[in-house]
């Protein structure tokens, strides 16, 4: 038998059961007890030890005909909105690497001749396991992060940024199984594409420089042994430029001859269109236009 942990609605265990939980969760919000008291029981019958469990608890207003009950933020995530009462509506957000499970928005609503009550459940933020990232900044986690992801995965992340431009992934922790656990990276959008590397165990490079604009993320755990996981963070670079087969910092670059004199220099300043980086005639440079 699993050990278990029931929550009931009241002093004692005759009182309406609220909850029963066995196995793993995360993140959960249980429902709203009616009085104000709540006994939690906890029962290990399996003979074996696990990770144990951590409630968080908080004393919120009763419900009535026109006031819903509170609504906790979502662990991992952020509520906007704290007004609770009937017509209110109450918006939810993940926090970077995190992906929102059911809906991003609720509402209170009266109803007639009972309390008033939400017209759906809070959501609550998981890591996906796969997902097509297509914005300049984001986050990669492992599955389940900041806990120990789980046994079994077989996770893809696709980082499709703008055409021309390059991708760098700073590795903020990395942890996995050694040998078994492991996370390729490759230099394109999918498995065909050069490998920039496999990485397992806590050896990982700070960051990783993509030579296109697409990275492939495979993470694979095997049936056995977990560990803490991994938390990548990546960013779009500037288009790169191709010169004499040497990658060069991707910036729109100025042109101009050296002027014999300063008030040469000023006037084709003036002229020109400015940007951070300024290529002074040579061999690297384009032709000057005219």
């Amino acid at each position: 038998m699993n050990d278990s942990v029931e929550l009931f609605d009241g002093a004692n265990d005759h009182s309406r059961l609220l909850s029963s939980l066995a196995g793993s969760h995360s993140g959960e919000t249980l429902p709203l007890a009616t009085s104000n008291q709540i006994m939690l029981r906890f029962n290990a019958k399996s003979g074996q030890s696990a990770r144990g469990f951590h409630f968080v608890y908080q004393a919120v207003p009763r419900t009535s005909d026109s006031q819903c009950s509170s609504v906790p933020e979502p662990r991992y995530g952020r509520r906007l909105g704290s007004e609770f009462s009937a017509g209110s509506v109450v918006r939810f957000e993940c926090s970077p690497g995190y992906l929102l499970k059911g809906s991003s928005a609720i509402q209170c609503q009266a109803m007639p001749g009972a309390l008033a009550q939400w017209n759906a459940t809070a959501p609550t933020c998981i890591v996906p396991c796969s997902g097509n990232l297509t914005e300049r900044r984001g986050t990669v986690l492992s599955p389940g992060f900041p806990e120990p992801y789980p046994n079994s995965l077989n996770c893809l992340w696709r980082i499709h940024v703008s055409e021309g431009a390059g991708i760098q992934i700073q590795v903020i922790t990395f942890a996995t199984e050694h040998n078994w656990d492991s996370l390729e990276i490759y230099d394109g959008g999918d498995m065909t594409a050069p490998k920039l590397g496999s990485f397992s165990g806590t050896t990982a490079p700070a960051l990783l420089n993509s030579t296109s604009n697409q990275l492939l993320l495979h993470f694979q755990s095997d049936i056995s042994v977990v560990a803490a996981g991994f938390h990548l963070e990546y960013k779009s670079l500037f288009e790169l430029e191709q010169e004499d087969g040497v990658k060069m910092s991707p910036v729109k670059r100025l042109n101009f001859k050296p002027p014999e004199k300063l008030s040469e220099l000023v006037e084709q300043l003036l002229r020109a269109e400015i940007h951070s980086d300024v290529c002074v005639a040579g061999p690297r440079c384009p032709a000057p236009t005219s």
